[in-house]
């Protein structure tokens, strides 16, 4: 823009000049020219410092030519960084995506095993519950038990009695069977006296019979007692 404007300043003071240099072909007087001249000297000391600033406006126009190109390079530079950059972005979008998708995943798993075991412990509870019941009936079986076991010694303990007493009433019937067998055996020894005595007394046959009828009554009283005794 700067240039332009210099330009179009250059513009003006040739059109200024061309213009002078119209009027001064038309004037024929010296004086007029000396003006001229010394007006051009003007207008070419104007042109000199115009030329001047546009030579300082063109290094500052190449100045700011290489600034912009520093510029454009660093904007370059900038916008690769920046696709690099975005490039980046979506890898780590990527990779988020990836890590999000396998944290769903996970927490699926985690959910499905905490399930299963929630089951299991369901499971396993319920298998307690049943043998927490089924210990309850097997102590209720031995309380039951230790119940009947109680009645059955205090049955073994009667029956021990009674048979403790019966064992005293067998000995003391042995020994009353004891005294009778010896009592028998006095009275075989008397039978065999008295049938010694009566083999002696058949001498005599009344008196035998008499005798024999009445030992007769006597052995016969003798063995019913000795029945008796028996049973």
């Amino acid at each position: 823009m700067q240039l332009k404007a210099s330009e179009m300043d250059l513009e003006r003071v040739s059109q200024k000049l061309e213009t002078i240099t119209e009027k001064s072909g038309l004037l024929q007087n010296e004086k007029c020219i000396d003006m001229k001249e010394s007006h051009i000297q003007q207008i070419e000391k104007q042109l000199l410092q115009i030329t001047k600033h546009i030579e300082e406006k063109q290094i500052q126009l190449e100045e700011k030519n290489t600034q912009l190109e520093n510029m454009s390079k660093q904007m370059s530079e900038k916008e690769k960084l920046l696709e690099c950059t975005i490039k980046e972005m979506e890898t780590s979008k990527q990779q988020l995506e990836t890590l999000r998708q396998e944290h769903m995943r996970q927490e699926e798993m985690l959910e499905k095993k905490e399930q299963l075991r929630i089951s299991e412990l369901n499971e396993k509870s319920k298998c307690l519950e049943e043998t927490k019941s089924l210990l309850e009936e097997r102590d209720g079986k031995i309380k039951d038990l230790e119940k009947e076991k109680e009645k059955l010694d205090e049955e073994l303990q009667d029956k021990d009695r009674r048979l403790k007493d019966i064992n005293a009433k067998l000995l003391q019937t042995v020994k009353e069977v004891e005294k009778k067998q010896n009592q028998l055996q006095g009275k075989h020894t008397q039978l065999e006296n008295i049938h010694k005595m009566l083999s002696e007394k058949m001498k005599h046959p009344e008196n035998k019979v008499k005798e024999l009828e009445a030992s007769k009554c006597q052995s016969k009283e003798k063995e019913t007692e000795s029945t008796n005794l028996e049973k």
